[in-house]
């Protein structure tokens, strides 16, 4: 599945352009929660989303696997798994900011 979404910033290219900040990034995902950050760099937390009439809850940890700069784009990993079952989630995350 591919999901797209766009969101404007009221700030100038260089303040927006921190996405290196993962708990700033984490409050702008909705459910999602961080709970603490690992010795190798990545970040533990929890993100519920909803699929029509089933809620469910994964926790898991989100990795930055390349940070450009130049291009002013992230590449993320989470992965995780759901709280109450036996179901998996893995996503690949890409921001990028346009100017």
């Amino acid at each position: 599945m591919k999901v797209k979404n766009q969101l404007r910033v009221p700030l100038p290219p260089k303040e927006a352009w921190n996405l290196n900040d993962v708990p700033r990034v984490a409050r702008c995902a909705p459910g999602a929660e961080l709970l603490g950050c690992n010795p190798d760099g990545s970040y533990l937390g929890t993100v519920a989303v909803r699929l029509g009439p089933v809620a469910l809850t994964f926790k898991g940890t989100v990795s930055y696997k390349e940070v450009d700069e130049t291009n002013v784009r992230v590449i993320a990993e989470a992965i995780g798994n759901e709280t109450r079952a036996h179901g998996t989630a893995r996503a690949n995350v890409v921001f990028t900011l346009l100017t």
